[in-house]
């Protein structure tokens, strides 16, 4: 993981911070999303994103109604948070928010005009 919140954001192609409205197993170790964008920092602007996400070990497993701050990266047509800081909040995250709201503005993420192949 890298060393500061704003490099892991860099290195993601989608930085928010949401709510699980559904969560379902499509095979293993894959399981299709729909998150509730409360804040989105990078790759989203939209209020709801939906994905395919694979899952291990080193990755979260969503489950609907957890609130999360997701850094995703895109691997084809699907999603993985492993090894990023992406992670179910169990308290405020308002000072983790706020110091990722004074990362600098990366340049435009692909995943905001295409879909992951």
């Amino acid at each position: 993981m890298p060393a500061s919140i704003c490099e892991s954001a860099q290195q993601a192609d989608v930085v928010f911070y949401g709510e699980v409205i559904t969560a379902t197993t499509v095979e293993p170790w894959v399981q299709k999303v729909a998150f509730r964008v409360l804040r989105p920092f990078k790759g989203t602007r939209k209020e709801q994103f939906t994905g395919v996400f694979t899952y291990n070990a080193e990755s979260v497993y969503f489950v609907a109604g957890q609130r999360v701050l997701v850094f995703a990266r895109a691997h084809g047509r699907r999603w993985s948070t492993a090894c990023s800081r992406s992670a179910l909040v169990r308290r405020p995250v308002a000072q983790e928010i706020e110091d990722l709201a004074k990362c600098p503005t990366p340049p435009r993420s692909p995943a905001i005009s295409r879909k992951p192949r």
